[in-house]
This record gives structure tokens, sequence and C-alpha cells, in this order.
């Protein structure tokens, strides 16, 4: 087992230059030796997390498990088992850690946008409003993906449409953004700038975003669909 200074210098490295299944395989050899250290079991569950295969949550949610087990109130590991159990559609688990969270930590930005996106998954507009004020003030970029889908909601497409570039231009491989952006776009009938966002995105972030793949497919189909129930004199 390598000292805490050299794994956490390690892991950051890995973490800086995106190398998640590097980060896994590190991991599960360190922990053969220290199975409940939490630097390790931390970096598992990101990186795991991070790659996106929904089978494989049941691995950060075991690793987030056994950190709440030692650290009842880490707040970061708390947030991630609200975000996975959310992606697994496992809703009211999910709200139950969350009010875990906010009695910890009520004004913590990730706190606040996990919040903001359940009320939104819920068209309640106006309570994840009041929320997204509050994260607003305290840090509005991250506000920006929230406050897209809530002008999204409201049919304010181009407020929408900024908020996720917005985002997009802090952080270019967001996938969430990205996606986003692209349906929205296709919403708004601007059919080549959808499809190019996409492709773009797939081009530069492919290989470890490759949700994208699925949505550029779902993408073509759409357009194929609204351009099949159109008469052909338009086209004439």
């Amino acid at each position: 087992m390598e000292n805490k200074l050299l794994l956490i210098q390690k892991l950051s490295k890995l973490t800086g230059e995106k190398k998640f299944e590097e980060i896994i395989e590190f991991c599960d050899q360190n922990l053969k030796s220290d199975p409940n250290n939490l630097v390790l079991l931390k970096a598992k569950a990101h990186a795991t997390y991070e790659i996106g295969h929904i089978p494989a949550f049941s691995v950060v949610l075991e690793c987030t498990k056994k950190i709440l087990g030692q650290s009842p109130e880490d707040i970061e590991s708390l947030i991630l088992q609200i975000r996975t159990l959310r992606r697994l559609d496992r809703n009211d688990e999910a709200k139950i850690f969350l009010e875990l969270a906010e009695s910890i930590e009520a004004d913590n930005p990730e706190v606040l946008i996990q919040r903001s996106s359940i009320l939104l998954g819920e068209n309640r507009n106006n309570e994840a409003k009041k929320v997204l004020n509050r994260l607003e003030k305290i840090d509005i970029e991250k506000a920006f993906i929230n406050l897209g889908a809530l002008a999204w909601n409201e049919n304010r497409y181009d407020d929408a449409l900024h908020f996720f570039s917005r985002h997009l231009e802090i952080e270019q491989d967001n996938f969430i953004a990205a996606k986003n952006k692209v349906s929205l776009l296709c919403q708004m009938e601007r059919y080549d700038d959808s499809v190019s966002v996409a492709e773009e995105f797939i081009k530069k972030y492919g290989e470890r975003r490759f949700r994208m793949y699925r949505e550029l497919g779902i993408l073509h189909y759409e357009i194929s669909q609204i351009y099949a129930s159109r008469s052909g004199e338009e086209y004439n």
C-alpha cells in the first residue's frame, strides 16, 4: 500500500488526465490490502460514475455505502450517491439522502443542484426557481444547466440555449449540457445545428462520453420522422 501523499498525488494526476479506467484499476489493486481506505473508495466511486456504464453503478453505491459507514456526513459521497440513485431512477431513495445532505450543508452548491434538478423533473418550476436563486448567489456558473432547464420548461428557448451554451464554454465535455443543447436545437427546428453539436462533441469526447452516440442516433431518427410526416408538396 502506497503512503497517503503518494496515493493522492497519483490519483490527482490520473483524474486530471481523465484516465478513469486506470483509476479504477489502481484503486482495485490497492484496496486488496486496505479495503476500507476512504481515499481509494472515493476515487473508485467517482471514476466509475464518470465512465457512465449504468450496470456498474452498483459499484458506485457499494463504495459510497462503505464511505458513509465510516464517515456518515461526507457530503461529497452523499451527493455522488444521490446522483447515482437518480441516474438509476431510484428517485425516492435519492430524496431521502438529499434531505440528509441538506441537513448537513443546506447551501452546498451541489446539494442545491440536486434539489433543483429533482424539482424541475417534477415540473415544480416555481420551487425550482427559488432554489436556483439561492444557487446563483453562491455560484452562478453551477446554476447554468438548471437555469437552462427551467427556461426550457417555460418555453423560453433562446434563454435555455444561452444557458446551455454558457455552461459548455466552461466545461466543454459536459454531457448533460451538450445533450440538452442538441435536443433543444432540434425542438427549435435547427436540425443542422443540432446534428453539428452532437457530431462535434463525439469527435472531441466520444471515447469517454459515449452516450452521445445514442443521442445522435435518436436525433437522426427523430429528424427522419419529422420529414417523413410532411407532405411531398412541401418540398416541390
